[in-house]
């Protein structure tokens, strides 16, 4: 079936009405992607000298005995607070899909951690969600059980401030025992081109990281165990936060990759729709011009 040239033209002018949309989302992409990076920069910096502090009272009694640090009784029921960071909106790639595979699978962390039989929990007592994003929730109302999961909206550049309501579920959660356990999924920033789906576990607390500790030239008051409840759980909301700068970070850098591939498809597309169209015109053309000849020499 042949296809006019007024249809090419029109697929034409469309492919690139899109590419041009692409290439502007592209380009928004760009620039939340650079000022996310400045105020993920700016938190370390805090985040590194909280780090530092506790890394002088990590050996105290208070540290080491603390239920964010030792965690709940093992002969206690083991429930898993599941927290799940995906994006309000889409034209981000498989930036959500992969982390509702992992969800499902447990994509070789532990195959055990996330039972799932025929898409859906397989009991409701093992597990607690804590679904983030628009797509979360649209993820937790097909596939996950509406008793165990709680659903938190963001804006799209999350603020400190705005994870509160969602650290003070988990921790009052955790210390009540409601939940054993916290894990975080979320994609980690590894690069402007490369993003990856990673399990990060929030509570209890792993001080693997913490820079070598230093004598301490300052006092504490009122008393070092206030002084410690307060610091973990400043900790424990930094840490939280940090994660949820990094996803943002990440989906920046998704979205910023996905118009630019929609962009070049779009390019492409705009080429051969050309080149087509060419070619339509030079055969009608040369049509026209045999019908010409055909009705000179049927006039001889």
């Amino acid at each position: 079936m042949s296809v006019s040239t007024n249809d090419i033209k029109k697929k034409i002018s469309a492919t690139e009405n899109m590419s041009k949309i692409t290439k502007a989302m592209q380009m928004v992409s760009v620039s939340k992607l650079g000022k996310t990076e400045n105020r993920v920069q700016q938190f370390r910096d805090y985040y590194a000298e909280l780090k530092t502090i506790l890394a002088t009272l990590q050996a105290s009694e208070y540290v080491t005995e603390h239920l964010f640090k030792k965690g709940h009784d093992k002969k206690t029921q083991h429930r898993i607070g599941c927290v799940v960071i995906t994006s309000n909106r889409g034209l981000v790639g498989g930036y959500n899909n992969s982390l509702f595979k992992m969800l499902k699978t447990g994509d070789g962390y532990n195959n055990e951690l996330f039972k799932l039989v025929d898409k859906k929990v397989a009991s409701d007592d093992d597990f607690r969600f804590y679904m983030t994003g628009q797509k979360g929730a649209i993820f937790a109302k097909n596939e996950l059980p509406a008793p165990c999961t709680t659903h938190f909206l963001f804006p799209d550049e999350v603020q400190y401030t705005d994870i509160m309501a969602l650290a003070g579920k988990l921790i009052t959660d955790y210390l009540t025992g409601e939940i054993t356990e916290v894990v975080i999924l979320h994609q980690d920033f590894v690069s402007k081109l490369e993003q990856a789906a990673v399990k990060t576990e929030l509570l209890p607390l792993d001080f693997g990281d913490l820079p070598t500790a230093k004598d301490p030239n300052y006092e504490i008051k009122p008393s070092e165990q206030d002084v410690v409840d307060g610091l973990l759980l400043q900790y424990v909301m930094a840490s939280l936060y940090e994660i949820f700068l990094n996803a943002n970070q990440a989906e920046h850098a998704a979205r910023m990759n996905s118009m630019s591939n929609a962009t070049d498809n779009a390019e492409d597309i705009i080429k051969e729709s050309k080149l087509l169209y060419n070619r339509a015109r030079q055969a009608a053309i040369t049509q026209e011009l045999n019908e010409i000849v055909a009705g000179a020499n049927a006039v001889n």
